[in-house]
């Protein structure tokens, strides 16, 4: 019997497991990437230490019980080889209410992995009881909000000097949610309507 407290969710290619070990390496090709380095606070330089320090924090995540819940994303590609894919989690606030946060390795991205993951981890945040998911990116992130919104989250906002970066400045940040009575096959609004 699994004693592994992370609870495993899949759709089609896309699984969502527990981080392993062996994914160290591809956390640091994910944390060493310009477009994770560009609109992450993922640490400046980023190496197997962060890594092994990274996988640590995610078992306390699932240990605590107001903890942040992180998943490993895998996927299987093309030649049908499955492989880490990146790392999403939920922070739950209280009162049914949690904000979620992603990021994709460069070699997953463009193949709807994201979107799936966002949706199968906001199912499960619903089904137990949830009731909204907070979305939170810099502004001008739109690969990360074109995932928000694929999923159904409604823009509310751009707030001002909001998010905090490793370098102790504050950038601007939009913020979107979605609730569990939302669908989350689909766009509230056109593109042309959203902030990308």
């Amino acid at each position: 019997m699994s004693t592994d407290p992370v609870p495993r969710l899949a759709d089609g290619r896309v699984r969502l497991t527990a981080h392993r070990e062996e994914d160290v390496t591809a956390i640091v090709e994910q944390c060493t990437d310009p477009e994770s380095v560009r609109w992450t606070t993922v640490p400046r330089p980023y190496g197997e230490t962060d890594a092994q320090e990274f996988l640590a924090l995610t078992r306390r995540g699932w240990a605590e019980p107001r903890g942040n819940l992180h998943w490993a994303i895998r996927w299987t590609d093309d030649d049908g080889v499955e492989a880490f894919a990146g790392t999403i989690d939920l922070r739950p606030r209280g009162s049914g209410a949690a904000e979620i946060g992603f990021g994709l390795h460069p070699d997953a991205r463009g193949r709807h992995v994201m979107t799936t993951a966002v949706r199968l981890v906001c199912r499960w945040w619903f089904d137990d009881g949830g009731q909204r998911v907070h979305w939170w990116a810099n502004v001008s992130n739109v690969a990360s909000w074109r995932v928000a919104w694929a999923c159904g989250f409604t823009w509310h906002a751009t707030v001002p000097r909001y998010l905090p970066m490793p370098d102790g400045t504050l950038v601007d940040g939009w913020v979107a949610s979605v609730g569990a009575d939302d669908d989350l096959t689909r766009p509230v609004a056109p593109w042309s309507e959203t902030p990308g």
